[in-house]
């Protein structure tokens, strides 16, 4: 069996995300930042699918519903109420990439 170090599984998941640019440049992702802030459920759920396809992780314990939808900021939701919903991060992707199965539940 394969094993993966971080920088390789964190160049598949982020080539396998949207690219996020801001005005002028390409935003940087965090391994640490909410990835529900960025990304919409489609693009996650497409990421799981091909983590699962590519890297042979298994992702059969991967709910979606655990995560999404997610609320963000607004001119009419200052302060979003995200209590129901885990925050998604690149870390989690990268740990379960290594052991190949979905760590988080």
């Amino acid at each position: 069996m394969e094993s993966y170090n971080e920088d390789e599984v964190r160049e598949f998941i982020l080539g396998h995300l949207p690219k996020v640019t801001g005005l002028f440049k390409k935003v940087i992702i965090s391994d640490d930042e909410i990835l529900q802030e960025t990304f919409e459920s489609e693009d996650i759920a497409a990421l799981v699918e091909d983590l699962s396809a590519e890297l042979n992780v298994d992702c059969k314990h991967f709910d979606l519903l655990r995560y999404y939808p997610w609320k963000t900021k607004s001119t009419f939701n200052k302060e979003p109420d995200n209590t129901t919903k885990k925050p998604l991060s690149l870390k989690m992707f990268i740990e379960s990439a290594k052991v190949r199965r979905w760590l988080y539940n």
